[in-house]
C-alpha cells in the first residue's frame, strides 16, 4: 500500500463551496503535480527563493490549520465525531502524538486571543514554533499586568519574532 492509498479520497476542489475548503483541495491538486525529484534543476537564486517561500508558506498554512483547529474545538467537532477531545481527535484522524496534539490545541486556542501573533504567522513572517514561544511568554505575564502593557509586550515579542530565530527568541524572552 502506498502513502497515496492511505489518504482519504478528496472531493474535487471546484465542487467545494467554502473558500478555505476549496483552497485546501486546490493545494493538494497542485502539490500532486509537483515533482520534487527535479529540484536539482533550480539555480541558486531560484533555490533560495523557493526555500524562503516554502518556509513562509508553512507558517501561513500553520496559521490556517490552527484557526481551523480552534474552530473545531469551539464547534464541538470531537464530540460530533464521537471522540472525547480535540487532542484525541488529532491522534485518531491525523496521527499526531499525544503531546504534539495537546500542544497544537493549546496553541490554536491561544492564537484565537493573540491577534498580532496570529497575523504575523499568517503573513509567513516567522514559524509556528516562534509563535508558540511568544504565546508562552505572554501567557506567563501575571494576571495583574495592565492591558496596555500586555498589548505592548505582544507588539514587542512579535517584532522580536520577525527579527530572530526561535532559539534566540526563547532565550531572550
Amino acid at each position: 500500500m502506498s502513502a497515496a492509498d492511505m489518504e482519504p479520497p478528496r472531493r474535487p476542489a471546484l465542487s467545494r463551496a467554502h473558500q478555505v475548503h476549496r483552497f485546501l483541495g486546490r493545494l493538494h491538486e497542485v502539490l500532486d503535480t509537483v515533482d520534487s525529484d527535479r529540484v536539482w534543476s533550480l539555480s541558486s537564486v531560484e533555490l533560495g527563493e523557493c526555500l524562503r517561500e516554502a518556509y513562509a508558506a508553512q507558517a501561513r498554512l500553520a496559521e490556517l490549520t490552527l484557526a481551523l483547529l480552534a474552530q473545531a474545538g469551539s464547534s464541538g467537532l470531537a464530540a460530533h465525531d464521537g471522540v472525547v477531545s480535540m487532542p484525541a481527535w488529532l491522534r485518531d484522524q491525523v496521527r499526531l502524538a499525544p503531546g504534539a496534539a495537546k500542544r497544537e490545541v493549546t496553541l490554536a486556542d491561544a492564537l484565537a486571543e493573540r491577534r498580532l501573533v496570529r497575523e504575523g504567522l499568517a503573513a509567513g513572517a516567522f514559524p509556528a514554533a516562534s509563535a508558540a514561544v511568544v504565546v508562552d511568554a505572554l501567557d506567563a505575564l501575571p494576571p495583574e499586568v495592565d492591558a496596555d502593557v500586555a498589548v505592548r509586550a505582544e507588539q514587542h515579542l512579535v517584532g522580536e519574532a520577525h527579527a530572530h530565530d526561535t532559539g534566540v527568541l526563547r532565550r531572550d524572552r
